[in-house]
């Protein structure tokens, strides 16, 4: 939603998701690889694509727990395609402003800035999302070119925050090429 808000959001119609359009989103299995030992079941994970009054694309990817079910899990992916690199350049600094009252709206999460949680970019910024001390998830953002890229990976992780050490980089290797070679 705060995504959709930032980026000019009203939205003209969905489209076809295409192997190429799953390829740019980090999805639940990517997550997995990292963390063996949650157990996900991929197909509750939903893609979308969608073409924006902008004139821009956004490909989406979401998985959630289902509620109830333990230990919960949440990731989410936005990759937009912006009509040029000063577009994507306004729609980066309007989500990054969205994304940073979000998050310094919660009781009970504290953000943490992670400036080397993810290298990639013209422009990026990561946040932890920290609770009782102990690291429970993690927002990035990064524009490149025309491409921007949210990425949202919460709940259930083990003892290795993504935040730390280029985490994000290494969750994303597969991905950023294709989000670089990626075409409207």
């Amino acid at each position: 939603m705060v995504f959709l808000l930032a980026c000019g959001g009203l939205l003209t119609h969905d489209l076809k998701v295409q192997p190429r359009d799953r390829a740019i989103l980090l999805d639940v299995v990517d997550v997995v690889t990292q963390y063996p030992s949650l157990k996900v079941d991929p197909a509750l994970g939903t893609y979308s694509k969608r073409r924006l009054t902008n004139g821009g694309i956004e490909n989406t990817y979401r998985y959630k727990t289902p509620d109830g079910q333990q230990p919960t899990l949440l990731v989410e992916t936005h990759v937009l395609v912006a009509k040029d690199a000063s577009a994507a350049s306004l729609d980066y600094s309007a989500m990054k402003v969205s994304l940073s009252v979000g998050t310094a709206a919660s009781r009970t999460v504290s953000a943490e800035d992670r400036p080397d949680a993810l290298a990639w970019g013209d422009d990026h910024q990561c946040i932890a999302m920290v609770a009782a001390g102990n690291e429970r998830g993690i927002s990035c953002i990064a524009r490149k070119g025309q491409s921007i890229l949210l990425v949202l990976v919460a709940g259930a992780l083990d003892t290795r925050p993504l935040s730390h050490d280029h985490g994000m980089d290494a969750l994303l290797a597969e991905r950023l090429p294709a989000i670089e070679a990626y075409q409207r």
